[in-house]
C-alpha cells in the first residue's frame, strides 16, 4: 500500500476540520497534484483517506451511495458513530470474503447535533477508534507531535487554521515528494466548507 498521502483531522470547540495533501504520486513520480482526497459522505460528514486510488474510489462511494440510500430508506440521517460503525464491518467483510483488504486508510469526521463534533481513524484492517486528533498515511511520522503540543479542547477555529499551518508546514519540510497543494474542509452545524490555509 501507498504510503505517499498525507491526511489529518482534529476536533475543535463546535467543528471537525481535516487536511489531506492533493498529490497523486506513485515512488518518484506525480501524475496528479489536484486531488480531493476528502470526500463528501453527506451534508455533516466527510472521509479524508490515504492510499491506493482505485480502493479510495470504490470505497468512499460504495460508503456514501448508503449512508444515502439509508437516509431515503428511513428518513433519518446517520450519526457519524453508524456510519464508523457501518465502515468497519464493509472492511472486515471484505477482508474474510474477497481475500484481501481495501487498500486505503482513512479519518472519519463529522458533526451530530447530539453528540457534536468527532474524529474517527479507521485503517485498511478494520481498527476503528474514536480520537481528539489522528494523521494517516506520511503525516503522522510529523504531525503527531506537533498535534500532542498545540491541540488543545475547545480550540476555535482561528487557532485550528494555524494548527493546519503548522503540521503543513512540518510535512512540507520533511517529505522527499513535495506535497504543495492541501484541500482543507471543516465540519459544523451548518455544515460543510473548503478553507484557504495556504
Amino acid at each position: 500500500m501507498s504510503m505517499l498521502d498525507s491526511i489529518f483531522g482534529f476536533v475543535g470547540k463546535d467543528f471537525v476540520i481535516c487536511a489531506a495533501d492533493s498529490t497523486n504520486a506513485r515512488s518518484v513520480v506525480v501524475m496528479k497534484d489536484d486531488l480531493d482526497k476528502i470526500k463528501v459522505l453527506d451534508d455533516h460528514k466527510i472521509l479524508a483517506m490515504a492510499g491506493e486510488v482505485n480502493s479510495i474510489a470504490d470505497l468512499s462511494e460504495y460508503v456514501q451511495k448508503n449512508v444515502m440510500l439509508y437516509s431515503l430508506r428511513t428518513s433519518i440521517s446517520l450519526s457519524t458513530a453508524a456510519v464508523a460503525n457501518f465502515m468497519r464491518g464493509v472492511i472486515a467483510k471484505a477482508i474474510r470474503s474477497r481475500g484481501g483488504a481495501f487498500q486505503t486508510n482513512m479519518i472519519l469526521a463529522g458533526y451530530d447535533e447530539a453528540d457534536g463534533p468527532s474524529v474517527y481513524f479507521l485503517d485498511y484492517l478494520g481498527t476503528l477508534h474514536k480520537l481528539n486528533y489522528t494523521a494517516q498515511g506520511l503525516a503522522p511520522l510529523f504531525v503527531m507531535s506537533t498535534m500532542d503540543r498545540h491541540w488543545k479542547e475547545g480550540m476555535d477555529v482561528d487557532e485550528a487554521i494555524q494548527l493546519v499551518k503548522m503540521c503543513i508546514s512540518e510535512v512540507r519540510k520533511r517529505v522527499l515528494v513535495q506535497q504543495f497543494k492541501y484541500t482543507v474542509k471543516i465540519v459544523d452545524k451548518d455544515g460543510i466548507r473548503v478553507l484557504d490555509v495556504e
